[in-house]
């Protein structure tokens, strides 16, 4: 708080200006408070003797405002489910469930599938870690935009390679096939093996 009185005296006052301007701002873009950041730097463009720079500078706040693809991915849609399967059942598909928010299981028609909620999309990607039924459930990726009609108001996504069922279950060749088709099996297996000598060759030599 002393640290945020002394740059607002400063930029009031007309000393050192660039610099308080830029250090306030900083520590409100740590405080969470990227528009106050912003409203700060644009109400202050002038004391920038360097306008380039100043233009780099605000375009890096907006750009960290701005959630990524990744940072989006927040909930998991698991399916198929049969009509009998509960929140506590499918909590028991996941070895670690301390990151887990919430479960909703969803019956539409003949359609039986859960949404799973995390806090963050590194924290959904750890939990898949430790998920027990890749050979039997497909999983995705959700916007977790349910309404009324479920199916039509949420989109999904699959998982990318490193959480296929291929590298997290016993699946046979036939079953991941099946899965993710005989192109992208073929492809993971190359680089597979590709890792495995590049890992032998290290301890080799």
């Amino acid at each position: 708080k002393l640290a945020k009185k002394l740059y607002l005296r400063c930029i009031t006052e007309g000393e050192r200006t660039e610099s308080a301007v830029k250090d306030l701002a900083s520590i409100y873009h740590q405080e969470g408070k990227t528009d106050k950041a912003l409203n700060l730097l644009l109400q202050n463009r002038q004391v920038f003797l360097d306008q380039h720079k100043f233009k780099n500078l605000v375009y890096n706040l907006k750009k960290q405002k701005q959630p990524t693809g990744n940072a989006l991915n927040k909930v998991v849609k698991l399916s198929p489910l049969s009509a009998k399967d509960t929140e506590f059942s499918v909590m028991n598909f996941f070895g670690n469930t301390s990151r887990i928010l919430d479960i909703q299981v969803k019956h539409c028609g003949s359609s039986h599938f859960a949404l799973v909620f995390f806090p963050s999309h590194s924290a959904a990607r750890k939990t898949l870690e430790s998920f027990v039924r890749w050979n039997k459930y497909k999983i995705e990726w959700a916007s977790g935009e349910t309404r009324e009609n479920q199916m039509e108001s949420m989109w999904s996504m699959p998982l990318d390679e490193a959480y296929s069922p291929v590298q997290e279950s016993p699946a046979s060749e036939i079953e991941a096939e099946q899965l993710l088709g005989k192109d992208l099996v073929i492809a993971l297996s190359t680089a597979l093996d590709s890792i495995h000598s590049s890992y032998l060759s290290q301890l080799i030599y």
